[in-house]
């Protein structure tokens, strides 16, 4: 389509996105820092290069262009696609919870969430900036929420009974969990986690022998 003479960015955006699935990270970096050349200042191409520098573990550098990108994107507040604006604030915060600038991590986390409600990967990421604040019970709201919006997604159900083991409540954790497996069967993570709570329920809430009837095999 490029060869026909088609000069539109998105199609040039999506040329991209392809080299990164099928030749790798750094030639999708490269691709994109030709493009932004072309295009300087457009925020789609600015957030997609902070993306791909956050991947590469190239944070200072990610958090700079993101922070250009949204400063472009505010510029033009009224005409700039929401979505996004929504996208630049979660790599903020998820750059910020890294540098453990929590307060700055909660706020773009927050304006992400407002801008486009039912996405879930910013419900996740605020959910671990709450609990890492100990703020658990409005981590485990937050993610609550994420399972309501997508009750497929087994990291909201893994997060939320990590949560809970914290709470100790390891009966609601082992039941969180056991979902978390039943929709992620080879994470080795879940697994190993949902065994420990087992464990744990065995040990601090199996029935006592003392409450057994009279009469009933022990």
């Amino acid at each position: 389509a490029l060869k026909q003479g088609d000069d539109s960015l998105p199609l040039k955006i999506e040329r991209v996105q392809l080299i990164y699935k099928t030749k790798g990270l750094q030639e999708a970096i490269g691709e994109i820092i030709k493009l932004n050349n072309h295009y300087p200042d457009h925020p789609t191409l600015l957030a997609s290069l902070a993306e791909f520098l956050y991947e590469d573990g190239r944070k200072d550098e990610a958090m700079k262009v993101a922070q250009k990108a949204l400063r472009c994107l505010e510029t033009d507040a009224q005409n700039g696609d929401l979505e996004e604006r929504a996208r630049v604030h979660l790599i903020l915060g998820r750059l910020a919870h890294q540098a453990g600038q929590l307060d700055q991590s909660l706020h773009h986390l927050n304006e992400s969430i407002r801008m486009l409600p039912d996405k879930i990967d910013a419900y996740l990421e605020l959910g671990n900036v709450l609990t890492e604040r100990r703020q658990l019970t409005q981590a485990l709201n937050v993610f609550q929420q994420a399972i309501n919006k997508a009750p497929n997604n087994p990291q909201a159900y893994f997060q939320a009974g990590l949560v809970l083991k914290q709470l100790k409540d390891y009966i609601e954790a082992e039941n969180m969990l056991r979902q978390a497996a039943n929709l992620a069967p080879n994470d080795l993570v879940i697994q190993r986690n949902l065994g420990a709570v087992v464990a744990l329920n065995l040990v601090h809430n199996r029935p006592s022998r003392l409450s057994t009837p009279i009469g009933k095999s022990l």
